[in-house]
């Protein structure tokens, strides 16, 4: 047991330092540590494949794995990607590029932006009636476990709403490779995707808004 959740560490580890994981090889020793990935009836969660990782009894704070803070850049460096022209803050659209690198789907950037649109319209400090929180409306089951796993102590903070969020979207991304299979997994939870795959079902109006939303540079 104690080798399985030194695996577990170490698979957390890889998360942090931006290496693109495939959870299928750890499946077997996730679901032993876990228990089950069935969600709890009654949550509408992002988060099945995150539970396997995030809830057995192993704390993994940004320090173990890396440094939590993000070296500025210098302000005469242009980036090598885009800045748009939404209610986002180049700083909080700067962020969510590195936690993009940092989690392994920096290609998926322009997606978690749209997402983040459509999940808060970029509003600061939004609860909602289901207990979805900040910008990218983190819902209130996962709190618990994401705390433990990044070390995140205030989902209503901008930036560790961001990484939260980017971080769920990087598991299924890296699990499905496929954008609306994530972003169904984000919002359904992986079971009920799961369930509506098994019936024909791979786009929802969620998934169908964000892959439709467009981003006007600056």
């Amino acid at each position: 047991m104690k080798n399985k959740i030194a695996l577990a560490v170490l698979i957390a580890c890889m998360v942090f330092n931006g290496s693109v994981i495939n959870a299928a090889p750890y499946a077997g020793v996730m679901n032993e540590l876990h228990g089950s990935t069935t969600p709890t009836a009654g949550i509408s969660a992002q988060l099945n494949c995150i539970m396997v990782k995030a809830s057995y009894d192993v704390s993994v704070s940004t320090n173990q794995c890396q440094e939590a803070s993000v070296t500025a850049k210098d302000e005469n460096v242009q980036p090598s990607y885009k800045h748009y022209n939404v209610a986002l803050s180049d700083e909080l659209q700067d962020y969510t590029h590195t936690m993009c690198e940092r989690y392994g789907i920096v290609d998926y950037y322009d997606l978690i932006l749209k997402q983040m649109y459509v999940e808060s319209g970029y509003v600061s400090g939004l609860v909602s009636a289901t207990n979805d929180y900040g910008l990218m409306q983190v819902n209130i089951c996962n709190h618990r476990s994401l705390a433990k796993l990044l070390g995140i102590t205030d989902f209503l903070d901008d930036k560790q709403s961001i990484e939260a969020g980017v971080y769920i979207m990087s598991i299924y991304l890296t699990e499905y490779n496929d954008a609306s299979a994530a972003l169904m997994c984000y919002n359904l939870g992986d079971a009920s995707a799961q369930r509506c795959w098994s019936k024909g079902i791979y786009s929802t109006d969620y998934s169908n808004k964000i892959l439709s939303t467009n981003l006007e540079e600056d």
